[in-house]
């Protein structure tokens, strides 16, 4: 099950898949089967979490080969990322509440029961495997996610916030919106008074019977953390005072790879662009190395394309940006709050910095402010002319 860090590994799985997204998908993805057996799921979510493969390109070939009606449970599933960043977008407040519970739960994280559960080695047979899986594989199935964390939030009564950083430093395709969110609505912040809690049955039924965990807790625990944010979110980018100089070099980092977008504005595509490599000590060495491979494929294939195209260190950013005497540049937008924001609004302190976004994202964020059914139902008329859309890349309102 090992997934290589490039597009055309990516492009060859998302073909592979085509055929039973419509035969099977519905009916067989909440199946994990184990690691050697994923062929009821597409695994493609390390490469459309980084943009190696779009979102928009996946559902074109998609909706290429079978009706809608046929694959609205795929097209609902590729879109779930969507939505919780547009969520994440109007709600900074909790990103920014999660980093600061981080640093309070760090003499949790050193404690016995942290390691036992970190380490896999609980009274639960089924979760120290989907450990062992996770750390090996940099994947779980999604159906195996919501069970590892409901067993880690209401049976081993661990910190919801130490799980979703360990998965953010084990998962390819981990990112603070779907990875946080995802862990708040188990625990029962996301959805008020809704928390997930694995059964034994069900576990035992989707999992064909290699698992049946006896012991575990029967009910979701209260959580005991104010739900409400201690922090308001606060940009830290200077407004946009300059007009966009057409010489600006673009700013490209692991959000948003720009793989795959043969139709591009040109006027970008023009311009210099530079890949921005992780260097998060958050991320494990294996996570760290996918990235850095990924970012490596899009910079060659981007390379074929554009007249300049490099990449530097994300600690190196200023000294790169101050030796070719760039005063300012292009920036796709981060996500607020995140690590990310700090690690380039820093690296960028000294320069005049424009926004860009998707035209995919800034259509499909608007949707995104109540939960997600609401939002399907506002999106789902209007997707096809979304997909069918030239992508480009658009000016932003951040800060």
């Amino acid at each position: 099950m090992n997934l290589s860090p490039s597009r055309p590994f990516a492009r060859k799985r998302l073909e592979a898949f085509l055929p039973r997204v419509a035969r099977s998908y519905a009916a067989e993805r909440n199946y994990d089967n184990g690691p050697q057996n994923r062929e009821n799921v597409s695994m493609l979510s390390p490469y459309i979490s980084h943009r190696a493969l779009s979102e928009r390109e996946v559902l074109e070939r998609v909706l290429a080969k079978h009706d809608f009606s046929q694959v609205e449970k795929f097209v609902q599933e590729v879109v779930w990322r969507n939505y919780w960043r547009g969520w994440l977008q109007t709600n900074p407040e909790l990103l920014l509440q999660y980093r600061h519970d981080l640093k309070k739960f760090q003499s949790v994280s050193s404690g016995d029961a942290y390691q036992v559960a970190a380490q896999g080695r609980t009274d639960f047979e089924c979760f120290n495997v989907w450990v062992k899986e996770l750390i090996e594989y940099g994947y779980l199935h999604n159906h195996a996610r919501m069970w590892f964390a409901s067993i880690w939030i209401h049976t081993l009564r661990l910190p919801w916030q130490l799980g979703a950083e360990f998965f953010m430093r084990h998962l390819y395709d981990g990112d603070d919106a779907s990875n946080m969110l995802s862990w708040r609505w188990v625990a029962g912040l996301q959805t008020k008074g809704k928390q997930y809690v694995a059964q034994r049955s069900n576990i035992e039924k989707f999992t064909g019977g290699r698992f049946s965990p006896k012991g575990l807790s029967g009910e979701g625990i209260p959580i005991e953390i104010a739900d409400t944010p201690c922090f308001a979110y606060k940009s830290p980018w200077r407004k946009q005072t300059a007009r966009l100089s057409e010489e600006s070099p673009l700013i490209v980092y692991d959000q948003d790879l720009l793989s795959g977008l043969d139709n591009i504005d040109e006027r970008f595509l023009q311009r210099r662009v530079i890949f921005v490599e992780n260097m998060s000590a958050r991320l494990s060495a294996r996570v760290r190395e996918f990235k850095r491979e990924l970012l490596s494929d899009a910079v060659n294939e981007l390379a074929s394309r554009v007249p300049n195209v490099s990449h530097c260190k994300s600690v190196e950013l200023r000294e790169y940006l101050e030796k070719s005497g760039v005063e300012e540049v292009v920036l796709i937008v981060p996500y607020r709050g995140s690590e990310w924001e700090d690690v380039l609004s820093l690296q960028l302190s000294s320069l005049q910095c424009h926004f860009v976004c998707r035209n995919w994202d800034s259509t499909i964020h608007q949707y995104s402010t109540r939960g997600f059914f609401p939002f399907w139902k506002s999106l789902r008329e209007c997707l096809p002319s979304f997909i069918s859309e030239q992508p480009r890349l658009i000016p932003s309102d951040t800060p």
